[in-house]
């Protein structure tokens, strides 16, 4: 594989990966605030 097709997929994977995360804390932290206003 080319160097640019690797760069590519690289890039790809740590915008996905990152939109995941980023999903994930935004969830988690729903969750936490619901906890604390049920408290």
């Amino acid at each position: 594989m080319s160097t640019e097709a690797i760069i590519g997929m690289v890039i790809c994977l740590t915008i996905t990966v990152g939109g995941f995360i980023g999903f994930v804390l935004k969830a988690l932290s729903m969750d936490k605030k619901e906890d604390k206003s049920e408290d």
